[in-house]
């Protein structure tokens, strides 16, 4: 056995010796008529040749795979008219680059994984960026689009994280930018939001009627997004937006799937009568919402919306879409409550609700400035106080008590916090003040009638 292991031993050493050692290739072909080269000493990749580099399916594909992460510097000749699909993706350490006059398209992730680029140089003539051409290019703060590009593919610039502004040349037909933000002239979108910018609130002005796919995506800042005269909201417009709490869209009428997809902070959404179109899996992985509020009896809603949100309620009318779609999928279900203070209408916000099939919750400072009581809250207690009168009200959130006057009465429902508002049954706040209270069930009303 031992002579037999010490054979096979020295044959395998006798095999590495003709074992040749390839070293890494240095040069080779990019394309029908593209060469490229390595400079080890200077760190420089350079391109050249003329016409198309070849389209690669991954950073794995490319020739030049094993220099990326050393790549210094990157010289691209006059004469290549396309950079390839990932070509020059995951180059870390390089920190600008000039793009040649002749180069008319820049391809898919083609600088993707960038990470200290700060710099780049768009020729007159460039035509298309395409989708994430500068993805994960954590270092770029602007970017200056030439007249002639008539094409900026979707999440082209995807978590740019100290992208600040994009800048368009004012002759460009196709798209125009404001204040740093790229929007699409002939479709009245909103193409991208820079990533970088501080501002926690954005108002989209009121000519643009559309959200373009991915145009916030990854926004970690944002909080407030008021949207006036938008009535579409592309594929994973807010995707990831984990800042966004509110987010105001009156005239929206169609939302596309994935549109708010963990949007963490959220806690409610109101949809408007407009709103007739919700995708798969708007809401999904939205973790600390409640409400969904849908105006529109007929709305379509795909699958799965509110898949991750384990706190999430919808409210709607009673046979409606959106009952069906809540109560086939598990999810509690609140009705719309309409209210009337002597004869007029209150709007409350986020919205009034009958739980338990009986009890009417309202936002509770609401109801009570309704009433003209003046309102205060121990935050050590958790609980709410209002005094009008001579008659003194305490609800403690959580607790199934109210107390008038020092007075214990039982409440049906007990307060508590929703959508980070303080709802209480608006009959017993309300009568405990001397009104009275009726309920149209056909209606789904409450009419409050001062004393």
């Amino acid at each position: 056995m031992k002579k037999i292991t010490a054979a096979v031993l020295c044959i395998a050493l006798c095999l590495t010796l003709f074992v040749p050692v390839f070293a890494a290739e240095t040069s080779g072909t990019c394309g029908a008529s593209v060469n490229w080269s390595y400079d080890a000493v200077s760190k420089t990749l350079t391109l050249s040749g003329t016409g198309e580099m070849t389209n690669y399916k991954d950073v794995v594909s490319i020739p030049w795979k094993v220099y990326c992460k050393e790549i210094q510097k990157i010289e691209i000749g006059t004469g290549i008219t396309s950079i390839g699909d990932y070509s020059l993706s995951w180059c870390e350490n390089v920190t600008s680059v000039v793009i040649p006059p002749s180069v008319t398209r820049i391809g898919v992730d083609a600088f993707g994984w960038c990470s200290s680029l700060r710099d780049v140089t768009l020729p007159d003539g460039l035509l298309s960026i395409e989708r994430e051409a500068f993805a994960l290019c954590s270092s770029l703060e602007t970017i200056d689009i030439p007249a002639s590009v008539t094409n900026i593919g979707s999440m082209a610039f995807l978590s740019c994280y100290g992208l600040k502004d994009i800048n368009v040349n004012a002759g460009n037909t196709k798209y125009r930018s404001f204040d740093g933000v790229l929007y699409d002239v002939q479709s009245s979108t909103l193409v991208c939001y820079p990533l970088g910018k501080s501002a926690e609130t954005f108002t989209v002005p009121e000519n643009i009627i559309n959200i373009g796919p991915s145009a916030f995506s990854g926004n970690e800042v944002l909080k407030t997004v008021e949207m006036p005269s938008v009535k579409k909201i592309g594929n994973k417009a807010f995707f990831t937006c984990s800042a966004l709490y509110n987010v105001v869209m009156n005239s929206v009428e169609i939302i596309e799937d994935l549109a708010f997809y963990r949007c963490s902070d959220i806690v409610s959404v109101s949809l408007p009568e407009s709103a007739v179109s919700l995708g798969s899996e708007v809401f999904r992985n939205c973790a600390n919402l409640q409400l969904v509020m849908l105006a529109n009896n007929n709305i379509a809603i795909g699958s799965n919306i509110l898949g991750g949100a384990p706190y999430a309620a919808i409210v709607a009318n009673n046979y409606s879409t959106g009952q069906m779609y809540a109560y086939n999928c598990g999810i509690p279900f609140y009705g719309f409550v309409k209210v009337y203070y002597d004869g007029e209408a209150v709007a409350y916000d986020p919205t009034a609700f009958i739980v338990n099939d009986s009890t009417t919750l309202v936002p509770m400072r609401q109801v009570f400035e309704m009433l003209n009581a003046d309102v205060s809250w121990n935050d050590a207690t958790n609980t709410a106080g209002a005094v009008r009168g001579g008659v003194a009200v305490s609800i403690q959130i959580g607790s199934g008590t109210m107390y008038r006057n020092g007075q214990a009465i039982d409440l049906p429902v007990p307060g508590q916090l929703i959508a980070d508002k303080t709802y209480v049954p608006i009959r017993a706040v309300t009568e405990a003040f001397g009104n009275q209270v009726d309920w149209d069930e056909n209606t789904n009303s409450v009419y409050i009638t001062s004393n």
